[in-house]
C-alpha cells in the first residue's frame, strides 16, 4: 500500500510538471534518432504483466524498416499514457497497439497508430472534455477514480507538439479507440529478412487467426501483400498482380471451398511460388 502510494505520487508530481511546462510552452523537444520499434517492444513488455486477468494484449504494428528522428521521450509518453488508459479500464477482452497508415515519404515517415480496447467506454458527457487537465472517469466495475486525470492532456499536446494530432472513437459498454497521427523524419534503414524483402505475396484465408500475424512479417520485412478473403479476389490476384508468393490457408479439399481453390492454383503462373497451409480445428 506504501508503496502504491508513492507511485502514485509520483506519477501525480511527474504529470503536473509536464502539465505545466506544456502550458507554458517550456516543455524541451529533443531531437534524436530512434528505434521506434524498440519503444514499442518497452511498452508492450512493461504493460502486459499489468493487464487484468483474460485481458489480452496485442501488438500487430509491423516493424518499421528505417529509425526515426524524433523526441523519443515524447513518443513514449504518447504510447505510454494510452496504453496505460487502456490497460486500467478493461476488465475482459483485449487491448491492441497496431496501425492504419504508414507511408515512406522518401525523407519523412507517415504513421496513424491506434490503441484500441474492449473496455467500458467514455460516456458521452464526458467526451468533449476528454483532453481537459485533470479530467476523469469513475471504473463501473470497481467504483474508483484513479490516475491525475492529466495523462490524454499530456498526451494530446505532445502529439501537436511533434507536428501530429490526437483523436478518438468511443462506445460505453463496447470500449475506446484512441488513434495518433505523427510524420517524423527518416533516419538510417534497419537490417531486415532479405528474403522477403522486395517480394509480393497474395494470401487466401476466409477465417484466419495467424493472418494478421503473417502480415505483420511481411511488411516488416519490406514486401507487399495482398489479403483476399474470398475466390474472386483471390482470383484477380493471380491474373492482374506481379505475385512471387503465394499462400493458401484452407480447411478442407473435399469442401466445395476446397474443389475452387484447386482449380485457381492450377492457374497460377509458372515461377510463383505456392505454399498451402491446412488449419486444423
Amino acid at each position: 500500500e506504501a508503496l502504491t502510494s508513492m507511485k502514485f505520487l509520483l506519477e501525480l508530481l511527474n504529470d503536473f510538471l509536464d502539465s505545466i511546462k506544456l502550458k507554458s510552452g517550456e516543455y524541451e523537444i529533443i531531437q534524436t534518432e530512434l528505434d521506434l520499434n524498440l519503444l514499442i517492444e518497452y511498452i508492450v513488455n512493461h504493460f502486459k504483466p499489468l493487464t487484468k486477468k483474460g485481458v489480452k494484449l496485442i501488438c500487430t504494428i509491423p516493424r518499421i524498416p528505417y529509425t526515426l528522428i524524433g523526441d523519443e521521450k515524447s513518443l513514449k509518453k504518447i504510447f505510454f499514457n494510452l496504453v496505460s488508459n487502456a490497460v486500467k479500464f478493461t476488465e475482459k477482452g483485449y487491448i491492441e497497439i497496431g496501425v492504419i497508415e504508414y507511408r515512406d515519404l522518401g525523407d519523412r515517415v507517415k504513421f496513424s497508430f491506434y490503441v484500441k480496447d474492449t473496455g467500458i467506454g467514455i460516456p458521452e458527457e464526458k467526451q468533449d472534455q476528454i483532453f481537459k487537465p485533470f479530467c476523469k472517469i469513475p471504473n463501473k466495475f470497481s467504483g474508483e477514480v484513479s490516475g491525475t486525470g492529466l495523462g490524454l492532456f499530456i498526451a494530446k499536446k505532445l502529439a501537436n507538439l511533434l507536428g501530429g494530432d490526437i483523436w478518438f472513437e468511443s462506445k460505453v459498454g463496447e470500449g475506446t479507440t484512441f488513434y495518433v497521427r505523427l510524420v517524423l523524419p527518416r533516419g538510417e534503414r534497419i537490417q531486415t529478412y532479405d528474403r522477403i524483402k522486395g517480394k509480393n505475396f497474395a494470401i487466401y484465408a476466409t477465417d484466419c487467426p495467424c493472418l494478421k500475424v503473417l502480415n505483420k512479417f511481411i511488411l516488416e520485412n519490406q514486401g507487399s501483400c495482398k489479403i483476399c478473403h474470398g475466390i474472386s479476389c483471390f482470383k484477380e490476384a493471380i491474373k492482374t498482380e506481379p505475385l512471387d508468393y503465394v499462400v493458401v490457408f484452407f480447411s478442407s479439399i473435399k469442401s466445395e471451398e476446397g474443389a475452387e481453390l484447386l482449380s485457381v492454383i492450377k492457374e497460377i503462373k509458372e515461377g510463383i511460388k505456392i505454399l498451402l497451409l491446412l488449419m486444423l480445428e
